[in-house]
């Protein structure tokens, strides 16, 4: 697979319901009035906002702070899940979904390092990448770029536009990394946010017009571009940061075992009362406090609320509604195919290729043919992940993974690759969609109420999650003890590398 291309946040699994209720790892002072946070959501946003809630009462024992995460889930990581084929823990689990972070995603580097988890590194040294139209390849390469294969690049695409597209990529990762800076400020509103990064103007158009402004040739946008991020958007539909933003993949890595491991060390490092298989029902603000009904039956009264899921999904009852200040969020609704093969690659024949052909084995997709009158791809992406060894008198396997907007039944599957085994199918609404806007749902809707995927119609990742949930443990802070965290200053910190991290040293 080329994971470097996968930016896509699902989870699965079967861990049973269970509750965190050890004591917070910090001392409490009985002069200082208690604060009682409820959590919803144990995603990467909920759960690291419990971290960070911890970290700071850690640095200032004057913050006095009690947290409960409640999830609906019987598993803590949200969209980020593993599977294991044919459901054995002899093989290596497979991420359904938000698969990969890279270098530049600072926050879920460090808690990997720090909370010692392996790395998986990911490459794309191994196979052939195909962008693929649904009627013929647009472009073929084998494993990392030849000579060739860039001779080949330059003669379809020329030299300026990968160079421009590469440019604009480095200037956005650039200003994105200031998010991270200790002097970078706290926001009430995601344009505000926006406007400090110089990210309005990618924002307000989309990517398809936004590249062709700066001189990124059709041609390349709509295949090169398009084919990274076609798993789930086309240039023409989705903003230009997000659009950039899939194309920043340098350093890809995932946790060896399954990223949900860092947002099951965020609450367990955090000391929070986490309950799972438990329902918010209902909040209702009752001057500057909230009273929350959960599924458990039980009533429980807060002076903060941190929603860290999708509002409209929750179908949580809120008193005063909030709706208004948060408008519905439309998502792309995607299937996601995981199975086991004995074909080493794709039936050429499906292709239309040549007998004697070998199909590539990773398959990204573009819609310009379609809409030219061609006809529409049928997956949006195909890759081959790894070939495993048998088990349980198995034989050797392939394991592939397919994301398509459409179900795609046993007989597409064996006339693509002949051979099946064992297959695995999830269907959710896995991605915010992403049209131009300059307009965000309110960060701080209610007295008391902070809203983490205010960030989402920005940019969607397990990563900015996590940004913006300290974000809005900052704002909470600020506003109960009269605090400015927005910056801060410290002689010196553990890591190797020296760097202050916002969050994570102050």
């Amino acid at each position: 697979m080329h994971p470097t291309l996968i930016s896509i946040a699902l989870f699965l699994t079967t861990v049973k319901s269970f509750q965190f209720s050890a004591s917070l790892p910090f001392l409490r002072w009985d002069s200082t009035p208690s604060h009682r946070i409820a959590i919803i959501g144990a995603g990467a946003g909920g759960s690291s906002a419990a971290f960070w809630i911890s970290r700071a009462q850690n640095r200032t024992q004057g913050h006095n702070l009690f947290v409960d995460v409640f999830e609906k889930e019987s598993y803590i990581g949200g969209r980020s899940t593993v599977v294991y084929p044919y459901d054995s823990q002899e093989y290596d689990p497979i991420e359904l979904g938000a698969s990969i972070f890279v270098t530049a995603n600072k926050n879920l580097m460090r808690a990997t390092e720090e909370f010692n988890l392996s790395f998986n590194t990911l490459s794309d040294e191994d196979g052939e990448l195909g962008i693929w139209d649904g009627a013929t390849f647009r472009f073929r390469k084998n494993g990392q770029f030849s000579w060739w294969d860039v001779i080949r690049l330059l003669w379809r695409y020329g030299f300026n536009s990968p160079r421009r597209a590469q440019a604009l990529v480095t200037n956005l990762i650039d200003q994105y990394l200031t998010l991270y800076d200790t002097s970078t400020p706290n926001w009430q509103d995601v344009a505000n946010i926006s406007n400090y990064l110089n990210f309005t103007n990618l924002t307000s158009q989309t990517t398809e017009v936004y590249l062709e402004a700066q001189g990124v040739s059709a041609l390349y946008a709509n295949e090169m571009v398009e084919g990274r991020t076609s798993m789930t958007f086309n240039i023409n539909e989705i903003h230009a940061l997000e659009g950039l933003v899939s194309q920043a993949t340098s350093g890809a890595s995932s946790v060896a075992g399954g990223n949900f491991q860092i947002f099951e060390q965020f609450l367990a490092r955090s000391g929070a009362k986490v309950y799972l298989n438990t329902t918010v029902e209902s909040l209702t603000r009752k001057g500057s406090k909230w009273v929350l009904v959960a599924s458990d039956g039980e009533s429980r009264t807060y002076d903060s609320v941190i929603l860290a899921a999708p509002f409209h999904s929750t179908n949580i009852t809120i008193t005063p509604p909030l709706r208004d200040q948060i408008p519905k969020q439309p998502y792309v609704h995607l299937h996601v195919t995981l199975l086991t093969t004995s074909a080493a690659t794709p039936k050429a024949a499906y292709y239309s290729l040549s007998d004697g052909t070998t199909a590539p084995n990773s398959v990204l997709t573009t819609n310009e043919g379609f809409e030219s009158g061609g006809p529409e791809p049928e997956f949006n992406s195909l890759t081959y992940l790894k070939r495993t060894e048998g088990y349980g008198g198995r034989p050797a396997e392939y394991i592939v993974k397919i994301f398509s907007l459409k179900e795609l039944d046993m007989a597409w599957l064996r006339k693509m690759f002949g051979v099946v085994h064992w297959v695995h199918r999830k269907e959710w609404d896995a991605y915010p969609q992403l049209p131009p806007t300059a307009t965000f749902p309110s960060v701080v809707p209610d007295v008391g109420f902070y809203y983490v995927n205010s960030f989402e119609p920005f940019i969607s990742t397990m990563e900015t999650e996590t940004v913006s949930s300290l974000n809005a443990v900052q704002l909470l802070l600020n506003k109960v003890y009269d605090v400015n965290t927005t910056t801060c200053s410290v002689n010196g910190t553990s890591r190797a590398n020296g760097e202050i991290m916002k969050g994570w040293d102050c």
